[in-house]
C-alpha cells in the first residue's frame, strides 16, 4: 500500500512533444506581439495600402500581374494579398496586424520543423523562439508594408520543408516550384530560396538530379516570362536617396559598416531605427576601419569552426556550409553593390537571421566545452530570450503611430533628414506648425536635393498664407523633383489666392501632365479657367470632374459654373 502511495505521487517528466513545441511558439508570440495588433498603418503604409488604388478591388488582381507596381517592383502576390485584405477589411489596420503576425508565427512553426529535423527539440524550440522574439525582427512583423518579407519568407520555407522531407515524390518537388515561385512574384528576394533549396539538394540530396533541373526551371522560367514579356517590368535603380545616389567606391566604403549592423543589432539589439540612410564617404576609424575590424574578426571565427567541425566531426561540414551560405547569401543582396532604397532595415535580416541561427545551433552542439555545460546554456537561451521579449514589445509600441514612430527614432538618427521630415509631417497634421518648421528645415539642410521636405515648408507656409515662401519653397521641390503631386497642387491655390490666374494655370497644367486624372487638379483648374473668365473651358472642365469625382462639392461647383454665380470660396482657398 506504502509502494502504491510512492507511485501516485511521484512527477511524470515533463516530454517536450511537437504539439507542445508549437503551443509554446504560439502562446509567446502572441504574448510578445498582442499589442501591436492595435498599431495604426505608419511610415509607407499610407503609399502601399491607404492611398493605392491598385488594391481598392480584388478585381484588379489580374491587372497586377500585367504590370508592374510604383514603378520599380514586379510583386503581384504580394499586392494581391493586399487587395484580398483590403475587399475583406477595408481600412482596419487590425486585421491587416493580425494577418501579418500569423505569419509570422507560421514561419517560427515552419522554422522550428525544420530545425527539429537537425537537432533535438529542445535547441531546435530555442532557436526558433529565438527568431520569433528576436527585436531586429519586429520591423518585419509590425510594420504592415513589410508583408512582402515575411510572406515570401513563408512561401520559401514551405517549399525547403517539403524537399527535406525523408521520402520524396515529384508532387513535392512540383509543390515546392510552385511555392518557389509564388515567393519570387511576392519580393524578388524570394530567388534566394531557390538558390538555399538547389545547395540543399546538391549537398544531401543528390538523387533524381532531373527532378532538382524541373524544380528550377519552372519558377525561373515562369517569373521571366511574367515579368519581362507580360508585365515589361525590368529593374531598375531607385533614386533620391544618399545610397543610391553614392558612388560606386562609396558603397563599397559602406560595406563593412553594413554588416557590423547586422551581426551588432543581432547581438545587442537596442539602437533600432527605421529609414536609415547613412553612407560611408572616407575610411575612417569609426566607421570604416572599427567595423572592418570585426567583421574580419567574426568571419575568422567562422572560419574556425568550419575547420574544427571538418576535423572533428566532418559528417556535419556540409551541414555547417548549408546554414553559413544561407547567412551569407541572404546577406549579401543588401551590400548596396546594387544600390537600394536605404542603407540598412532590420526587416531585410528576416532571411539571413536563419541560416545565423543554424550557425549558432551547431556551434552549440558541436563544440565540446559548450555540449558539457548545456544545461547552464539552456539558462542563458532563456534569459536572452526573455530580454529580447521585452525589448521586442517595447519596439512594438514605439510602432503604435507615426508621430510616435518618427520622434522616437528621430532621436536615435538625429541626422536622417527622412525622419525630420516624416516627423514634420506628423506635427503638421496636428496643426503644429512650428515645430513641423523646425524638423524641416532641417531636413532641407541635411538633404537639399530631395523635393519632399520642400514641398512641405511650401506647404505649411501656404497655411500661414505666407505666399511668397510658399512659392518660393514650391518651386523649389518641384526643380528637384517634378512627380510632386502635393508641390503642383499648393502651387496652384497659392496663385487662385493671390488672384494671379494664368500663372495657377500653368502650374497646374504641369501637375496635370503628371497626374491626367487627378480630380484635385482638375479642379482647381476649372476653378482657374473660371475666374479668368473662360466660361466654355470651364464648363468642359466641370463635365470631366463629374464624371472623376461625383460628389456633392463637385455639384455645388457645377451649378455655380452653369448659373454663373460666385464660387464658394472654400473650394480653393482653405
Amino acid at each position: 500500500m506504502g509502494e502504491s502511495g510512492q507511485n501516485s505521487t511521484t512527477k511524470q517528466p515533463f516530454i517536450l512533444s511537437v504539439s507542445k513545441s508549437i503551443l509554446i511558439i504560439i502562446s509567446v508570440g502572441i504574448i510578445v506581439f498582442f499589442l501591436m495588433l492595435f498599431n495604426s498603418f505608419v511610415w509607407d503604409d499610407f503609399i502601399q495600402i491607404v492611398q493605392n488604388t491598385d488594391i481598392a478591388s480584388i478585381r484588379n488582381i489580374p491587372r497586377l500581374f500585367l504590370s508592374g507596381q510604383l514603378g520599380v517592383f514586379y510583386r503581384p502576390v504580394f499586392y494581391s494579398i493586399l487587395a484580398i485584405l483590403y475587399s475583406l477589411f477595408k481600412l482596419n489596420p487590425f486585421y491587416y496586424h493580425a494577418f501579418q503576425l500569423i505569419l509570422h508565427l507560421s514561419n517560427t512553426v515552419l522554422i522550428f520543423l525544420f530545425f527539429k529535423r537537425i537537432f533535438k527539440k529542445r535547441l531546435s524550440l530555442l532557436l526558433s523562439l529565438m527568431f520569433l522574439v528576436h527585436p531586429i525582427n519586429v520591423e518585419a512583423v509590425v510594420y504592415i508594408s513589410a508583408v512582402s518579407d515575411t510572406l515570401f519568407v513563408f512561401f520559401g520555407l514551405l517549399a525547403l520543408f517539403l524537399v527535406t522531407k525523408t521520402k520524396e515524390n515529384i508532387f513535392d518537388v512540383l509543390l515546392a516550384s510552385l511555392l518557389v515561385l509564388l515567393s519570387m512574384l511576392t519580393k524578388e528576394a524570394g530567388v534566394l530560396f531557390l538558390v538555399i533549396i538547389l545547395l540543399y539538394r546538391l549537398f544531401f540530396n543528390r538523387k533524381n538530379p532531373l527532378w532538382t533541373v524541373i524544380f528550377a526551371a519552372i519558377p525561373l522560367i515562369f517569373y521571366s516570362f511574367l515579368r519581362f514579356f507580360v508585365a515589361n517590368t525590368y529593374f531598375s535603380g531607385v533614386n533620391f536617396v544618399p545610397i543610391a545616389e553614392a558612388s560606386l567606391v562609396d558603397r563599397l566604403l559602406t560595406i563593412p559598416k553594413i554588416i557590423f549592423f547586422y551581426l551588432s543589432t543581432f547581438v545587442i539589439p537596442i539602437r533600432l531605427s527605421i529609414a536609415q540612410e547613412w553612407v560611408v564617404r572616407a575610411a575612417s576609424f569609426g566607421d570604416f576601419f572599427v567595423p572592418l575590424i570585426v567583421d574580419i574578426g567574426v568571419m575568422i571565427a567562422l572560419v574556425w569552426m568550419g575547420t574544427y567541425i571538418i576535423k572533428t566531426q566532418k559528417k556535419d561540414f556540409l551541414l555547417y556550409v548549408f546554414f553559413m551560405l544561407w547567412f551569407l547569401i541572404g546577406l549579401s543582396i543588401y551590400l548596396q553593390v546594387i544600390p537600394l532604397d536605404m542603407t540598412v532595415a532590420e526587416r531585410w535580416f528576416y532571411f539571413p537571421i536563419i541560416g545565423l541561427l543554424g550557425v549558432v545551433g551547431l556551434f552549440l552542439t558541436k563544440t565540446p566545452f559548450i555540449y558539457k555545460q548545456k544545461d547552464k546554456v539552456i539558462v542563458i537561451l532563456v534569459f536572452i530570450l526573455v530580454i529580447f521579449s521585452l525589448r521586442s514589445i517595447v519596439r512594438s509600441i514605439s510602432w503604435y503611430d507615426g508621430y510616435t514612430l518618427y520622434s522616437h527614432d528621430e532621436k536615435i538618427n538625429n541626422d536622417n533628414y527622412l525622419l525630420k521630415h516624416n516627423l514634420a509631417v506628423e506635427l503638421a497634421k496636428k496643426g503644429n506648425y512650428d515645430e513641423a518648421l523646425k524638423y524641416d528645415e532641417e531636413s532641407i539642410h541635411l538633404n537639399p536635393d530631395w523635393g519632399m521636405s520642400w514641398a512641405l515648408t511650401g506647404t505649411i507656409y501656404y497655411y500661414r498664407k505666407d505666399i511668397s515662401k510658399t512659392n518660393y519653397y514650391l518651386t523649389e521641390a518641384l526643380k528637384r523633383d517634378g512627380g510632386i503631386y502635393g508641390a503642383f497642387f499648393y502651387l496652384g491655390k497659392s496663385y487662385i489666392y493671390t488672384k494671379d490666374y494664368i500663372s495657377a494655370e500653368n502650374w497646374i497644367r504641369q501637375g496635370l501632365r503628371s497626374f491626367p486624372d487627378n480630380w484635385q487638379l482638375t479642379e482647381l483648374l476649372t476653378i482657374a479657367e473660371y475666374l479668368q473668365g473662360n466660361q466654355v473651358e470651364a464648363q468642359e472642365l466641370v463635365q470631366k470632374l463629374i464624371k472623376l469625382y461625383p460628389s456633392a462639392r463637385t455639384r455645388t461647383l457645377y451649378n455655380s459654373i452653369y448659373n454663373k454665380q460666385q464660387l464658394p470660396t472654400e473650394l480653393f482657398i482653405n
